[in-house]
């Protein structure tokens, strides 16, 4: 889901505890980075810097 994600794209952001929905714009996004987890299984993990309403 998150690996489509490039500069630029737009972020749907649902907020629950205060009903709303922000659009927020795509900064920057990390390389993969690979962690291993329980039982030899590997997991991938990517930070991801959005824009909403001009604050990262």
């Amino acid at each position: 889901m998150f690996s489509a994600l490039r500069q630029g794209s737009l972020v749907y952001i649902l907020d629950k505890s205060e009903p709303s929905l922000k659009i927020g714009q795509v900064v920057s996004v990390s390389s993969p980075l690979n962690q291993f987890g329980a039982y030899g299984m590997t997991q991938s993990t990517v930070d991801i810097t959005v824009k909403v309403e001009d604050k990262n």
